[in-house]
């Protein structure tokens, strides 16, 4: 058998090959990280309704669970058990929102997901749609830790819901956090 001249500096190219791998990794680490710097939430959440994870939202003291149907500017549509719920989530501090909301993976999908864009682009278009179709809903108001119920009239920058009875309650828009048909 021959000895091959290159045989020598195997040690070498081998260790000049883990050097490359090595800085290719940092160097996808080091991307990944700017790229997940320039998101936003609704980026984050985009991306789970894409995938279709069963996820959690917690608004206040609610924890409601499911699946993202619909994303729209401020707002998701979850599909839960008890059907569907839309919950503003906002992603930024200057928007004028009070209600902050913690997103969480329950399980993620093998298959599955949407790319459904919401009807409505933002949450108030959506409370709108509520009040056009004279829907009774729940409203979830967490700055106070309660749930209105009744037919909603969207003002411009508030909200009023008229229970069975025809009292009124009025909440500033920013104070809403999720609204839902309500079922008997």
């Amino acid at each position: 058998m021959v000895d091959d001249a290159f045989d020598d500096l195997e040690p070498i190219f081998g260790a000049a090959r883990e050097e490359r791998r090595a800085e290719e990794e940092e160097y996808t680490r080091a991307a990944l990280r700017r790229w997940a710097r320039h998101r936003d939430l609704l980026d984050v959440v985009r991306e789970l309704q894409h995938r279709g994870d069963t996820i959690s939202l917690r608004v206040g003291d609610v924890v409601l669970v499911g699946t993202i149907e619909t994303v729209g500017r401020d707002y998701v549509q979850l599909r839960t058990d008890g059907g569907r719920v839309d919950v503003r989530v906002t992603s930024s501090a200057h928007d004028g929102s009070s209600t902050p909301v913690l997103v969480r993976v329950i399980s993620r999908a093998r298959r599955g997901g949407r790319r459904a864009e919401a009807d409505a682009a933002t949450f108030r278009a959506r409370l709108l749609e509520y009040d056009r179709d004279e829907i009774e809903a729940v409203v979830g108001v967490t700055t106070i830790g309660d749930e209105l119920r009744g037919c909603l009239v969207v003002g411009r920058d508030h909200l009023v819901v008229r229970d069975r009875y025809g009292a009124e309650t009025y909440v500033p828009l920013g104070n809403v956090a999720w609204a839902r048909p309500r079922r008997e």
